[in-house]
């Protein structure tokens, strides 16, 4: 049986295969999932990502990025908001992880973004995950 949380699923498909120690793996193509995607290659967390259609499903071929010494770039990957336990922020509550190291991806009504860029443009929103 399919799961019912897409940023779930996409999150630990990325989290194990770096673990393993992959170049390139394959996630669900929601929209979300694409805008995540985008953040994490604009902060230089990936190498790429590109939109693939196989067998008439709609993916998401990742290409994840090491350092010199082989280590995954992504040290910790969590996801905050569940589909049973949503977890939302105003612009002066969003929350500063590892005293603002890590990157916190929120869901707002002016799209996917960064925690630094909501508070910015002065908007809340949904706290999807983080990232380091």
């Amino acid at each position: 049986m399919a799961s019912s949380n897409i940023i779930s699923d996409g999150l630990t498909v990325l989290r194990n295969a770096q673990i393993a120690g992959k170049e390139e793996v394959t996630i669900p193509g929601a929209k979300i999932l694409y805008e995540i995607m985008r953040i994490f290659k604009d902060k230089g967390l990936i190498k790429d990502f590109a939109p693939k259609k196989e067998k008439k499903k709609n993916l998401l071929s990742v290409k994840l990025k090491y350092d010199a010494k082989g280590n995954p770039v992504i040290t910790q990957l969590k996801q905050i908001s569940s589909s049973s336990r949503r977890v939302y922020a105003g612009n002066k509550s969003i929350p500063r992880i590892a005293n603002g190291y890590a990157t916190v991806i929120l869901s707002t009504s002016k799209g996917v973004m960064t925690g630094k860029e909501a508070s910015e443009k002065k908007c809340g929103g949904e706290v999807l995950c983080y990232v380091m």
